[in-house]
């Protein structure tokens, strides 16, 4: 339920967020990271029916936002 998980993120030592809008998880974390959505990149994916789609990227990503792999990699790189 909606009071138990906001209870939980609230109780946390670090809360980080990776989202491309504010929202009320984002508005919780301690530090977020700006992300993007599908359209500002590109890649495949695969239906349930187990077909590979691909995908363009249709415009690059606002200000400072990041495709999430990209932060996942560029966090890894600087942690070591």
């Amino acid at each position: 339920d909606q009071h138990t998980v906001e209870q939980a993120l609230r109780g946390l030592d670090l809360f980080v967020v990776t989202d491309f809008f504010l929202s009320e998880t984002a508005e919780l974390a301690d530090i977020v990271l700006p992300g993007s959505v599908w359209a500002e990149d590109e890649g495949t994916v695969t239906s349930l029916e187990g077909r590979v789609i691909k995908y363009n990227k249709a415009v690059e990503p606002p200000g400072e936002a990041r495709v999430d792999w990209h932060i996942v990699c560029e966090l890894a790189r600087r942690l070591g």
